[in-house]
């Protein structure tokens, strides 16, 4: 009877063992307790000599390879405030690993998640937060698992940056998995399945190319730090962890009504002669670096610096100008001067509201520099005051000035008049003076004899034309007078006497 009763027994464990299984199939992957430790291995996309996408430079930004590593380090440092969780790097600040070594790395650390964080790029209107996720072929656990995580993650990042949401995207690629089905697309999703980590995702917080992303998503260390957290609270949401300081997600941040430069190209800094014909190129075309280099110009040799590239700008109104040694000059002449080709002319003309993918050409005359170092930026002005810098660089100019130099106005020399000489007449001139004057005397005494003697006024004009000799002077009345008088009265004597 006890055999019995135990058989029973035995049968109703064993059918319930039973029942508990078939339900344990039925039911989806549940992921680990809080009580479990979760390992979590971030992937900061690109890196090293990959910088990724630099569409927000145009905006003053960074490049995608630095938005990653930030919001990347910030995830950490949250995920890392939870209890029972571990967080890795899949490479240093300065390193560029294979995609399939990214994934090998959260292999080997037995991840529960590897998350690989991008900045979108396209063109300057695509813009929203996306996830890119495993198809369904080959261990579709994965995908479910992946797909479950990825909501809670989506729904935080778009709660913290308000930028539209793109969804999911699954793409297939060429390659096949081991099972003969078709592979993912992207490396980091088909390499993570292959490595059988339970959750893979590519989080695609925003485009770079995209003002307004720009602002809300990664435009300072604030506003990256917030995302980030979010970011790590959706994780840590999915694998239900707990410990944490609470994190509110402050409202997204707000967007300027001006939308202004979107994108920018490209670009070429040429040299120009006084005859407006380009004679040198002082950057490489097609290379981004050409920002922050330094050149030297002759001023006997270069007229004019010629900024060229192209732009998307859009605002009510902007201007393209410089900055040169820290003073604004924003005007037209900067794009329609004489030094500027007819053909850049025209492209310049058909600026305009919304204006996209129009050509812009700033020609800065040397003459405007000083000699030695100068500093340079090339902007556009948007709406009459925000200034946003599409090349900067140094230019030394060297070279004497090819002016004719002017000279200072030859003076006569001044000579100090000649003056009249002082000395009294000579002897003999006297002498010769008082026998004339005797002379007349007399006879004018002899033939007017009782006439009064009038006051005379006699003058040497033996010498009046000589300058040299300072002659010409005027014998005064007085010494005629006295001498008149001498003669007379030695006349006058003779007579009585006689």
């Amino acid at each position: 009877m006890k055999h019995l009763l135990h058989t029973k027994i035995l049968s109703s464990v064993l059918a319930v063992l039973m029942m508990a299984t078939a339900l344990i199939c039925l039911l989806p992957a549940i992921p680990a307790s809080a009580a479990d430790n979760i390992v979590i291995t971030l992937d900061p996309g690109h890196g090293g000599d990959d910088p990724g996408a630099t569409g927000a430079t145009a905006f003053g930004g960074l490049s995608e390879a630095e938005y990653n590593w930030s919001f990347s380090t910030y995830m950490k440092e949250r995920l890392e405030q939870y209890s029972g969780v571990t967080v890795y790097f899949t490479r240093e600040k300065n390193q560029c690993p294979e995609l399939s070594a990214r994934a090998q790395t959260a292999a080997d650390h037995k991840s529960d998640a590897f998350v690989s964080v991008h900045c979108n790029s396209a063109s300057a209107s695509a813009n929203g937060s996306e996830i890119l996720l495993p198809n369904n072929n080959y261990r579709p656990e994965i995908a479910t698992a992946s797909r479950a995580a990825a909501e809670l993650v989506k729904a935080k990042l778009l709660q913290a940056t308000g930028n539209k949401d793109r969804g999911y995207l699954l793409k297939n690629g060429s390659s096949t998995y081991p099972d003969g089905s078709t592979g993912d697309y992207y490396g980091i999703i088909r390499h993570g399945k292959l490595k059988n980590i339970p959750v893979v995702m590519l989080i695609e917080t925003g485009f770079v190319t995209n003002s307004a992303d720009w602002q809300r998503t990664m435009a300072t260390e604030a506003i990256r730090k917030n995302v980030a957290y979010a970011m790590a609270d959706g994780l840590a949401e999915y694998f239900n962890l707990s410990g944490a300081p609470e994190f509110v997600i402050p409202q997204p941040p707000k967007v300027e009504a001006i939308v202004g430069l979107l994108n920018v190209s490209n670009d070429e800094l040429r040299y120009v002669n006084k005859g407006g014909q380009q004679i040198g190129q002082a950057f490489a075309p097609g290379k981004y670096d050409a920002w922050n280099k330094t050149c030297s110009v002759d001023k006997n040799t270069v007229a004019a610096l010629v900024d060229w590239g192209w732009a998307t700008v859009t605002g009510d109104s902007f201007q393209y100008g410089y900055i040169v040694n820290g003073e604004e000059y924003f005007d037209n002449s900067f794009t329609a001067s004489a030094l500027t080709e007819q053909a850049v002319k025209d492209a310049i003309a058909t600026f305009g509201k919304d204006a996209i993918g129009s050509r812009f050409m700033g020609t800065l005359p040397v003459s405007m520099l000083k000699d030695g170092h100068n500093a340079i930026q090339f902007c556009v002005k948007i709406n009459n005051k925000k200034n946003v810098v599409l090349r900067e660089y140094a230019v030394n100019v060297t070279g004497e000035s090819n002016e004719p130099a002017t000279e200072a106005p030859t003076e006569a020399p001044t000579e100090a008049p000649t003056e009249a000489p002082t000395e009294a007449p000579t002897e003999a001139l006297t002498e010769a003076l008082t026998e004339a004057l005797t002379e007349a005397v007399t006879e004018t005494v002899t033939e007017a004899e009782g006439t009064q003697l009038l006051e005379t006024e006699v003058t040497d004009t033996t010498a009046t034309d000589d300058a040299s000799s300072g002659c010409g002077a005027v014998i005064p009345s007085t010494m005629a007078l006295a001498l008149l008088s001498l003669v007379a009265g030695a006349t006058m004597l003779k007579k009585k006497e006689n």
